[in-house]
């Protein structure tokens, strides 16, 4: 599998969108609108892994900032999705790098290196057992990637 940041990939905030829904937006692929309607209003990076795509998209909110990461499939299909949120955290996208094949790195919050793996296929993960701090995921057994970090707990109550 390569993996590379690609710019082809745009967002579109949607109005009208409720205060207490939190910001939406549609994806927009090679200049496309594909129709898949995701939550947050900034993209900060986007990665083609393969023949996955990679998001990293934040609500903007500047106290209280929450990263959504998302995986889709090469026809958009949603296939896994994490959030990365800490209460008062203001956190930071940055510095996104491609480290392996199948893994990149980038900053947020916590004082630490956060890391996403990206597998070839769907690998059982018990729910709720093993995401770091702050790593919010839907109940599950299985995923398509993997979310490494360890925020100082200072810095994620």
């Amino acid at each position: 599998m390569s993996i590379r940041k690609t710019t082809e990939i745009k967002i579109k905030r949607l109005e009208g969108i409720s205060e207490n829904e939190g910001p939406k937006c549609e994806i927009i692929a090679k200049g496309v609108a594909i129709g898949c309607i995701v939550s947050g209003a900034f993209l900060e990076a986007a990665v083609q892994c393969g023949e996955y795509h990679l998001l990293f998209i934040t609500n903007d909110c500047p106290f209280e900032e929450t990263l959504n990461i998302y995986l889709f499939d090469k026809q958009w299909r949603p296939l896994d999705s994490a959030e990365m949120f800490c209460i008062y955290s203001t956190g930071s996208f940055s510095d996104l790098t491609v480290i392996e094949s199948n893994r990149v790195r980038f900053l947020f919050f916590g004082d630490t290196d956060w890391e996403v793996e990206i597998f070839d296929a769907p690998k059982f993960r018990f729910p709720g057992l093993g995401e770091p701090v702050g790593v919010i995921r839907e109940f599950g057994f299985s995923r398509h990637f993997l979310v490494r970090g360890s925020p100082k707990p200072e810095d994620c109550l």
